[in-house]
């Protein structure tokens, strides 16, 4: 029998063991966060429509998306893998959308993107942000928005949840406060929002305080060195101190 035969034989009789050795094996992925959330806030009775927002990270880089839900029902933490947390799975990326497998052969398929807010990690919040802020460097800035506002994500909180809002924030020595007043995309202004000067780690606001862009969202500014501003809870009436005596808080 001739080399040439041989070699034909076992190409018939080995097709699959040579596709098989052919096909990508994707990446591992680790699963950070997954959590179930509905974009109605569960006030649309039979129109809810529950989803999973996932944050994973493959190859040092974090990814992000969501899935829904069947109808009202969504789905348990078994079938959408959010039992999972934590483990490493097998990621694919397959274009606009990329699937999560687990070690006992459960796969989902999961849409890139999500305009979740409520990851935990950082890391997660700051690839959701990367999106939402691309569009405010693409949108048109309407004219009542000054030209040094700076745009943070929406907080994607209540019925009109924007993907960002613009900013201006300036210290108020007479209240001791550091206000930002706040726009809408549309340019329509929503008031202001007045912070303590003193972070939530009991670190004095700096003169020269800047902001973390990305890892800021809507109510929730982050300074450059990562401390969080504290919202200022005192009592007001038109906007000014029912009690200029008392403390921040």
């Amino acid at each position: 029998m001739t080399v040439q035969l041989i070699i034909a034989i076992a190409s018939l009789l080995l097709p699959a063991a040579s596709v098989e050795g052919s096909r990508p094996h994707g990446a591992t992925a680790t699963l950070i966060e997954a959590h179930e959330f509905e974009p109605c806030d569960y006030n649309c009775g039979a129109f809810n429509n529950p989803r999973t927002a996932y944050c994973a990270e493959v190859d040092g880089s974090i990814i992000t998306g969501e899935r829904k839900g069947v109808l009202w029902i969504g789905e348990d933490d078994e079938k959408s893998l959010r039992s999972k947390v934590g483990m490493k799975l097998l990621y694919t990326s397959q274009g606009n959308s990329f699937t999560l497998s687990a070690p006992t052969g459960q796969t989902i398929s999961v849409k890139r993107q999500t305009k979740y807010e409520g990851f935990t990690d950082l890391r997660c919040r700051i690839h959701v942000h990367e999106s939402k802020l691309a569009q405010a460097v693409a949108s048109k800035r309407q004219k009542s928005v000054p030209s040094d506002a700076f745009a943070v994500a929406g907080s994607q909180i209540g019925d009109y949840k924007p993907e960002f809002v613009w900013y201006v924030c300036a210290k108020s020595v007479q209240e001791g406060t550091l206000d930002c007043n706040k726009w809408y995309p549309d340019g329509k202004s929503r008031g202001i929002e007045h912070y303590c000067l003193i972070s939530s780690r009991g670190v004095e606001v700096p003169n020269d305080f800047k902001f973390d862009h990305l890892a800021s969202s809507e109510s929730n500014l982050i300074l450059s060195s990562g401390d969080a501003l504290q919202l200022d809870h005192r009592g007001r009436i038109n906007d000014t101190l029912s009690n200029p005596n008392e403390v921040c808080h």
